[in-house]
């Protein structure tokens, strides 16, 4: 089997029945919105093949440090709308071929730390984020769109996109800008970098 479609089933746990033979070859599993409330390190075991992973509105708010490990292929993970403002770090299977996260509508007042280097979309809007330190996005050098609209984000340190020298576009629109432009004007990005940091769909190119 190679597609599993579990949304909308009231599932707490996910089945151990499939994690043992039946999806062996599965590479898409969608377990959006159920009821689960934490990812161990036997939720995904044995499902080694999976590439797209959603687990969209859950009430998952603890994620333990093998949990991701066995998703050796794993391409496109969306986390988007769990209580996960408590989880400082993921920890995904080295290397990692991840290239699309979307942690949005999460809680975060951090950025996680452990994002893999191999990510070129980092979605994580409408989170409580209000404060780009310059060490936020070093682990994932290779992300050409970063989106944090709708946070509450205040200052952006200096360095903070510096070492993503892939970067295209940054959005940060609906956040307090009347105090970030400024910072911006000292944020060392990439020549091609746009950066959105209007409530209207003006740009802002820092060179």
């Amino acid at each position: 089997m190679k597609l599993m479609y579990m949304q909308y089933n009231n599932l707490r746990l996910v089945p151990v029945w499939y994690t043992e033979a039946v999806c062996i070859h599965c590479f898409r599993l969608d377990l959006r919105n159920n009821y689960l409330t934490s990812l161990t390190e036997f939720t995904f075991r044995g499902l080694t093949g999976v590439r797209y992973l959603f687990l969209t509105n859950n009430r998952i708010y603890h994620i333990e440090r093998r949990a991701l490990r066995h998703l050796h292929q794993l391409l496109y993970l969306v986390l988007r709308g769990n209580p996960l403002s408590d989880v400082a770090r993921l920890h995904f299977h080295s290397p990692s071929s991840l290239s699309y996260i979307d942690m949005s509508e999460c809680g975060l007042t951090t950025v996680p730390r452990g994002l893999p280097a191999s990510l070129r979309y980092v979605q994580l809007r409408r989170n409580n984020l209000t404060a780009l330190h310059a060490d936020a996005f070093t682990q994932c050098p290779q992300v050409n769109i970063l989106v944090l609209d709708e946070n509450k984000i205040h200052s952006v340190h200096n360095g903070t996109f510096t070492s993503m020298s892939h970067l295209q576009q940054v959005c940060m629109r609906r956040t307090p800008y009347t105090h970030i432009r400024g910072d911006l004007k000292y944020c060392t990005v990439g020549s091609h970098t746009t950066l959105w940091a209007m409530k209207t769909r003006q740009s802002i190119h820092s060179m």
